[in-house]
């Protein structure tokens, strides 16, 4: 499944979700698996021990994850900073929230943007379109909709010491999350 190129190879699947180039050369009886988080090759024989390997994988945070206004991808973590593409299906919203160790700098990619804010204790709305961008500082109680009829994308840098998605407080949710 997916793409990849294989040459004087037998008895081989190969399960592409990465988007990678894969070529394979001369091989039998192999299973190769490659997603965005990680990459297996094993042979064909040895599948049974896939249980204790999955188990002994170290615990990071997945590249894409999906909620239920859309998904986001992690492009990038570097030291103080995460970069991720954000997709937010139509009708979607975040979370009204705000974190304590972080700013986030959103761009709008595609699509239209529902901005929302607390400022002096009312919520504003402000609208972004593509190649529009603005600053959340650490702190500022935020969220973000898509009241468009096509798929929003952004890019999100985050900012700051500590960048775990456990820094999200989340102060009201149309889906219900805590």
């Amino acid at each position: 499944q997916g793409d990849a190129r294989l040459y004087a190879t037998q008895n081989t699947l190969v399960y592409n979700r990465s988007g990678r180039d894969i070529a394979i050369n001369g091989v039998r009886d192999l299973v190769v698996i490659d997603t965005p988080d990680a990459l297996l090759i094993t042979s064909q024989d040895s599948t049974a021990a896939l249980r204790a390997i999955a188990a002994d994988a170290p615990v990071q945070e997945p590249q894409q994850v999906f909620r239920p206004w859309g998904n986001y991808q992690r492009l990038h973590i570097g030291q103080g900073y995460k970069i991720k593409r954000l997709q937010v299906k139509p009708g979607g919203q975040l979370s009204l929230q705000r974190h304590q160790e972080r700013a986030e700098h959103w761009v709008v990619v595609r699509g239209e943007a529902t901005v929302i804010r607390e400022q002096n204790g009312v919520l504003t709305q402000a609208v972004l379109h593509a190649n529009e961008s603005t600053f959340i500082a650490v702190g500022d109680v935020h969220s973000l909709a898509n009241h468009g009829n096509t798929l929003l994308e952004m890019i999100e840098v985050q900012s700051g010491e500590y960048l775990g998605e456990d820094d999200i407080e989340r102060l009201q949710d149309i889906y219900g999350r805590q």
